[in-house]
């Protein structure tokens, strides 16, 4: 009976609260999204720092951008006051802030770029990979976070009270948001306190804040439209560069012999010996380092830190600069997907070169099997055609299986290749405690055991990467065809490297070397990421497209940058005057792997299927009549088996190459059991 009397006390008690909860938001609503806009604010600049005592410095460092990312919060809270479900609107909206701000949070523990818009659609990427990014029990409490949140949402949704109606009031304090909102975002913008100009993309989310920023990212994408663009104009571009370049050394004829054309992207790779306080055991790339003694070399400005590796690729494959592009945009996965794109694959197909992409890592990741058509080349060779793979520590492939894979393509045909390559070993994230492999090269100088353990693991793989280097330069000075070979680090890795720690160059500077055994030189200089293909054109004494000649032409007119913007913008946005009024290209079609993947033969032997063929890795399963078939087990070089059960005469065999994500790849043709 006491105990019931208890229960009966406890049970009036939640229910006089709810009622009292009710009364106040019903009545309060418009003064709870006073004071939850700048908590929330806060909460989330904490989060992004890790810490909430740098969140109170920023709100005093940085006053405005703190008013202004409140009054948006603020705006997006008050639309709930207009609802009859007021309270689960109010949570609603509070849980979405907040779910951003945690995964900026959790993004900047493993890599130095902000979370943006453009992150959703890498979320099947972002899936592949978690684990090597978090530990189990952090995948877990993470999820059932995000389980709870909506469980809660639902529950919300389901039992909120529903109040009167009031847009009268509602409606008005929206309005006011509004404007105060417009009021100060002009005037901040007008002082210099918030830009719409993004430069350094990390830098700008730290100085105005994450919603501003966020929010940002999720209406600006693609180039703006010129203020002054016409076809006019973007002909008095064309017609200064055309009175500017020098006669073509080489005519577009495909019978001629030209260069092979290797273009290698080293992941997080740039020369270590530029950190200051840091000591190594042994120089951790020595053949790197002697090759840019050697050869043409410089800097390399890239267009991000410590992730957008594939915005690297972009720039250095078209000559485009992101920084007209959509904040944090990456255009594989916006643009590219749907359009065509000059790059130099295209222009080198005019001169009869067969293209080449090779990537030692999931063939879907940024969507490359589907991009890379639309920028040229005619195969893709990713890490679900390769064989004999090796993994490091963190099971990303090791870049010395790249040697084999080029040489692969530069004996397929007769004709001069382009090959482009995108390496992976490097990549984070980077373990704090021992891996219980033997570090080729010991670091000191460093404050704690954990930043000693990342960077000789780090160093480690660049020893390694540095081998394939020196690997890939033997093997094509032993050919004895004409070559010119390019290497560069696409981004710093995602250390929490600062300018101030380097001793030359900034945090967005990598190297490049260009390797070659012709007798044309070109001097070093520090270039963008987007002028190197115009570079090797140029060493080549090949013609390219209108961007690579505003390259060539025009790096030192005070009018580039507002030409390359302008260019942009009119070749994938525009009216494509550059380019006579329509993209000359069409996207191709587009090859998986280097040789075909066929099958030969299959029969039903002891109850198993097996399927005998060729080119078959550890990535090829057994579809039968278009589905996929129990376990495929790949025995020997070149069969695959599978159980036999309900397989009968006449079902259609094929063997279909899948990626990473399952996403089929490509497929052989069908063949019939008989």
């Amino acid at each position: 009976m006491q105990i019931q009397t208890r229960a009966h006390g406890l049970g009036q008690k939640l229910h006089n609260a709810a009622g009292w909860l009710t009364h106040h938001i019903e009545h309060r609503s418009l003064k709870l999204c006073l004071l939850l806009a700048p908590l929330l604010t806060y909460l989330i600049e904490s989060v992004s720092r890790h810490s909430p005592f740098k969140g109170i410095v920023w709100l005093g460092e940085y006053p405005v951008p703190f008013l202004f990312n409140t009054l948006l919060i603020l705006t997006t809270l008050l639309l709930a006051s207009i609802f009859r479900r007021r309270l689960f609107f109010l949570l609603l909206t509070a849980s979405v802030w907040l779910f951003c701000g945690v995964v900026n949070g959790i993004l900047l523990s493993m890599r130095v770029t902000p979370f943006g818009f453009s992150d959703f659609r890498n979320v099947e990427q972002a899936i592949d990979i978690v684990d090597i990014y978090m530990k189990p029990w952090q995948i877990v409490l993470c999820v059932a976070a995000m389980v709870l949140t909506v469980a809660l949402l639902v529950w919300m949704g389901v039992k909120a009270p529903r109040y009167a109606a009031n847009y009268k009031k509602g409606g008005a304090a929206l309005l006011a948001s509004i404007l105060a909102l417009v009021l100060v975002g002009g005037w901040a913008i007008d002082n210099g306190h918030i830009s719409e100009e993004f430069g350094n993309l990390a830098d700008c989310y730290r100085q105005y804040g994450f919603c501003y920023c966020f929010t940002k990212s999720v209406f600006d994408q693609g180039v703006d439209r010129p203020a002054d663009y016409s076809d006019q104009l973007v002909q008095d571009v064309i017609d200064e560069m055309e009175e500017a370049l020098p006669d073509p050394e080489v005519p577009a004829d495909p019978t001629l012999e030209h260069p092979n054309i290797i273009i290698v992207q080293l992941e997080s790779f740039f020369n270590v010996n530029r950190m200051k306080g840091i000591d190594y055991s042994g120089n951790p790339i020595p053949h790197f380092t002697r090759m840019m003694e050697e050869n043409t070399s410089g800097y390399f400005t890239v267009p991000s830190i410590g992730a957008g590796t594939v915005n690297t690729e972009f720039e250095v494959l078209t000559g485009m600069s992101l920084d007209y592009f959509g904040t944090g945009e990456y255009p594989y996965k916006t643009i590219l997907r749907e359009s065509v794109c000059p790059s130099l694959a295209y222009d080198l197909k005019d001169y009869g070169y067969s293209t080449f992409a090779i990537h030692n890592n999931n063939g879907t990741f940024y969507d490359r099997h589907k991009v890379y058509p639309n920028l040229g080349f005619d195969h893709f060779l990713s890490i679900e055609y390769m064989d004999n793979i090796r993994e490091n520590a963190l099971g990303w492939a090791k870049d010395s299986i790249l040697t084999e894979q080029i040489l692969k393509c530069l004996d397929s045909g007769e004709n001069s290749d382009f090959v482009y390559t995108v390496a992976v070993q490097p990549h984070g994230r980077y373990p704090t405690e021992p891996t219980g492999d033997a570090y080729p090269i010991t670091a000191s100088g460093l404050e704690t055991m954990e930043e000693k353990n990342q960077w000789e693991y780090y160093v480690g793989q660049l020893y390694e990467t540095d081998q394939f280097v020196a690997e890939l330069t033997r093997a094509l000075d032993g050919r004895g065809e004409p070559y010119i070979c390019v290497f560069y680090g696409d981004h710093l890795p995602s250390l929490d490297i600062l300018d101030e720690d380097l001793s030359m160059g900034n945090i967005y500077q990598t190297e490049y070397v260009i390797a070659t055994n012709l007798d044309s030189y070109t001097a070093n200089e520090n270039i963008y990421a987007y002028q190197l293909s115009a570079k090797v054109l140029e060493m080549a004494g090949l013609e390219g497209n209108v961007l690579f000649d505003l390259h060539r032409t025009a790096k030192d007119d005070p009018e580039y940058q507002r030409d390359l913007e302008l260019l942009e913008y009119d070749i994938l946005y525009g009216d494509q005057s550059a380019m006579g009024g329509s993209l000359p290209y069409k996207p191709t079609e587009m090859q998986m792997g280097v040789d075909p993947i066929t099958i030969e033969k299959a029969y039903i032997k002891d109850g198993r299927l097996y399927v005998e063929g060729t080119n078959v890795t550890w990535e090829s399963y057994i579809f039968v009549n278009g589905k996929p078939w129990d376990e495929t087990t790949r025995i020997g070089k070149n069969t695959l088996c599978a159980d036999a059960e309900g397989i009968q005469l006449g079902d259609a065999i094929t063997v279909v190459q899948m990626g990473g994500d399952g996403e089929p790849l490509s497929a052989t043709n069908p063949l019939l059991l008989n």
